[in-house]
């Protein structure tokens, strides 16, 4: 279980931080890791965010690399960058804070090699943390608890598009079946034939789990506010809360996304109340506009 790793005891050590510098966790790639690999990783990384959380910034450098490091007499595929002390001190300067570099490619690695290179890697430093040793066995099972929680949490889910899938009524149900009046207001479009006549030319995304509802969004040529010069536009964008954390309603905006530049679009919009959300999904704020039910709302923008 992953509450008892390292990674989970991690997240409640309490570090000794400047005041000027936040725990979180980030990362870059170097130019020349390819889109495909950089998109796994990814998704990846946004379900290490949404699981776990991290007492000191932390900054994992992924390079275009073919190269392993010894370290403590075994191959690793992993750098560490810090000073050599005993324990960990105040941090003071994020030049001090490690730093993991980790190659990306190699002819006989696979994605689950590199991830759990990855996993591998942060264990020993939340073990120089705690200024402790994990035996062998330890460290293996931590890697292979995260990857599978990991693997299970990304099983097969399928997108579908609702106006030309064969089980409507159960989808128009599910949507309906929510305490977010949006998404009943939304069912009720689609029971009675007028989600066209509402938001013009669109359609309904949804992100399956075999018979049950994911998240699911809306792709429209309207939305709630008056803006013609805006166009298409997502909306109605939800998902179940036990589904929550995952970022799995990605995945239907970056669907949405390419079905809005397959028919032509250059970027795509979105009105929301929410500041900080869409952000991580691409979005960039454009300006505030005043609903069609007289409600101040913030309109984002992504280009496509």
């Amino acid at each position: 279980m992953m509450e008892n790793t390292i990674w989970t005891r991690a997240s409640t050590l309490e570090v000794i931080l400047a005041s000027h510098m936040q725990p979180g966790f980030d990362y870059g790639f170097d130019d020349a890791v390819p889109a495909g690999m950089r998109k796994q990783l990814c998704d990846f990384m946004a379900w290490v965010e949404g699981h776990f959380a991290f007492p000191v910034p932390l900054w994992v450098d992924f390079e275009y690399k073919h190269y392993l490091v010894s370290r403590e007499g075994g191959r690793r595929g992993y750098l560490f960058y810090w000073n050599d002390v005993d324990t960990w001190p105040v941090f003071e300067d994020e030049d001090a804070i490690p730093m993991v570099r980790l190659p990306v490619r190699d002819e006989r690695w696979t994605i689950n090699e590199i991830l759990a290179s990855f996993i591998e890697g942060i264990t020993d430093y939340y073990a120089w943390l705690f200024n402790t040793n994990l035996l062998p066995a330890e460290k293996e099972q931590t890697v292979e608890t995260i990857l599978s929680a990991y693997q299970e949490a990304r099983r097969e889910l399928q997108i579908i598009d609702y106006f030309a899938c064969n089980d409507q009524p159960h989808w128009r149900a599910a949507i309906a079946d929510n305490e977010w009046r949006a998404a009943k207001f939304l069912g009720n479009l689609l029971e009675q034939g007028e989600f066209h006549q509402a938001v013009g030319q669109g359609t309904v995304y949804l992100l399956t789990d075999g018979d049950r509802l994911v998240s699911f969004l809306t792709l429209a040529e309207r939305d709630c506010v008056d803006a013609p010069a805006y166009s298409p536009w997502i909306g109605f964008v939800h998902t179940a809360p036990e589904y929550r954390g995952h970022r799995y309603v990605g995945r239907l905006i970056d669907h949405a996304c390419a079905a809005a530049k397959a028919q032509g679009a250059a970027r795509v919009y979105l009105c929301t109340d929410h500041i900080g959300l869409y952000e991580k999904y691409g979005f960039v704020y454009l300006e505030n506009r005043v609903s069609m039910y007289g409600e101040d709302s913030r309109i984002y923008t992504r280009e496509v």
